[in-house]
């Protein structure tokens, strides 16, 4: 994984509301440049230059399905520039350290975006009488509120992608479940199994976990954990 550190955040033009009303903004009238400085292995002490560093941080970028401009600067440093909107999704995805964690979903609990702009509220009622509600829309709409929603300690919220295309909020239960991939807990590969209904995690030799909910080699069942975010 490309391990990155973040050095700066600027926004490099605002919205240009007055201009813009409700339609859609025109290209580049809300760009934000996100700066990042690249950190050497701590196994080998090398470092990634030039544009090898751009090259990793567009793959990162594009399994993520997210347009950018990436160029390489001077010192192992590389400058992304997005829609202002997609600031937060794109720092946590390029400071992601390459491990997961397991929550269990909390549906019951709604959030309170403070700017709901290109979303649309959803209620649906479960089989069994309970009522969930969340917001529905874009990547950027959604990211922007999973973002700037404030909840308490003992919830986390995120987004969750549609198979139409859409993203809607989701709310899950803080601390994890389970923290995988990182340090005592390096996973070796993730395949799915039983039909897509669970996960295989294996982990590297030598590795162990007080809090993994499977062992080496294990299934990590999604109605168990549900939600599997970024470490």
């Amino acid at each position: 994984m490309l391990p990155v550190r973040g050095l700066a955040l600027a926004s490099l033009s605002a919205c240009a509301a007055i201009l813009l009303g409700c339609s859609p903004r025109l290209a580049g009238t809300n760009d934000a440049a996100l700066v990042y400085l690249v950190d050497a292995d701590s196994a080998t002490a090398t470092s990634v230059q030039g544009a090898a560093i751009a090259g990793q941080v567009k793959a990162r970028l594009s399994s993520a399905q997210i347009a950018a401009d990436v160029d390489a600067m001077e010192e192992r440093r590389v400058r992304v520039v997005i829609d202002a909107d997609a600031a937060g999704t794109v720092d946590a995805l390029l400071l992601w350290r390459g491990g997961m964690r397991a929550y269990r979903l909390d549906d019951a609990t709604p959030i309170a975006p403070p700017e709901t702009a290109g979303l649309r509220p959803i209620t649906a009622v479960e089989a069994d009488g309970r009522v969930e509600r969340w917001w529905q829309g874009t990547a950027e709409a959604v990211s922007r509120a999973v973002n700037e929603t404030k909840l308490d300690a003992g919830h986390v919220a995120f987004a969750d992608r549609l198979a139409n295309g859409e993203w809607r909020t989701r709310v899950a239960i803080s601390p994890p479940l389970a923290e995988l991939g990182v340090g005592r807990t390096a996973i070796a590969s993730i395949e799915p199994v039983r039909h897509g209904r669970a996960l295989a995690l294996t982990f590297a030799p030598g590795t162990s976990s007080d809090t993994s909910p499977a062992p080496a080699g294990g299934v990590v069942n999604p109605t168990r954990c549900r939600a599997v975010l970024p470490a």
